[in-house]
C-alpha cells in the first residue's frame, strides 16, 4: 500500500470516480435530449404526412359528391371531422355520430392528428369563382376550398396555412374574408401559403 500526499492510501481502486460518473451521466443526458428532439421532429412530419393525405382524399371525395350532385355540399367555414362534420355523404357533410350511407365517398372524417388549434380541417362552399360569397339553399356551389395547416414544410406545402381550391381564383392580394366567424383557421387568403 502507497500512502500519496496528504495521508491518502492509494491502491487498486474499486470503483469510479465522481468525476468518472458525472462525465458518463452527461454524455447520457446529452445523447437521451437528441433522441427525443429527433422523435419530436419525426413525429411532427408524421402529422404532416397525414394532413396531406387526409387532403389529398377529401379532395377525391367532393369530387364524387359533385358528380353525382352537381355542386359540392353546403357548408360556410366547416371543422372537418368535429360536430357537423363527421363524414361526407352524396348529400353532403353529415353531423359527428350521424350514419353515413354504405357508398359514402368518405364515411368518417377524422378530426386533425394534434385535434387543437391552429391544427384544424376547414371547408368552404362558394358560389362565385371570385369572391367569398357563400352558398346556400338556394344558390349553386360550384366552387370550394379546403384549409389546413402544417407545422413543417412538406413537398410543396409550406409550413403554416395551405390553402386549396378547386376553381377559385380570388386574389390573395385582394382583402377577402371567409364567410365565418370562426378563428380557429384563416380568416382570409392573405393567411394561406
Amino acid at each position: 500500500m502507497y500512502v500519496g500526499h496528504f495521508g491518502h492510501v492509494k491502491g487498486n481502486r474499486k470503483g469510479f470516480t465522481l468525476i468518472e460518473l458525472l462525465v458518463v451521466i452527461a454524455i447520457i443526458a446529452l445523447l437521451s435530449t437528441l433522441a427525443v428532439v429527433s422523435l419530436n421532429s419525426a413525429r411532427a412530419r408524421a402529422r404532416d404526412v397525414n394532413r396531406i393525405a387526409f387532403f389529398t382524399n377529401l379532395k377525391t371525395a367532393l369530387e364524387v359528391v359533385a358528380a353525382s350532385k352537381n355542386q359540392y355540399p353546403i357548408a360556410p367555414g366547416v371543422n372537418l371531422g368535429a360536430g357537423v362534420a363527421g363524414c361526407l355523404d352524396t348529400d353532403g357533410f353529415k353531423a359527428t355520430g350521424s350514419s353515413c350511407s354504405a357508398q359514402a365517398p368518405m364515411p368518417q372524417i377524422q378530426g386533425d392528428p394534434t385535434n387543437s388549434a391552429p391544427y384544424v380541417y376547414k371547408y368552404y362552399a362558394f358560389q362565385d369563382p371570385t369572391t367569398t360569397s357563400a352558398c346556400d339553399a338556394n344558390t349553386k356551389c360550384a366552387h370550394y376550398m379546403i384549409t389546413f395547416s402544417l407545422e413543417g414544410d412538406a413537398g410543396s406545402y409550406k409550413k403554416g396555412w395551405n390553402c386549396s381550391t378547386e376553381k377559385f381564383s380570388a386574389s390573395k392580394s385582394v382583402a377577402t374574408t371567409f364567410p365565418d366567424t370562426d378563428t380557429t383557421g384563416p380568416t382570409a387568403l392573405a393567411d394561406c401559403n
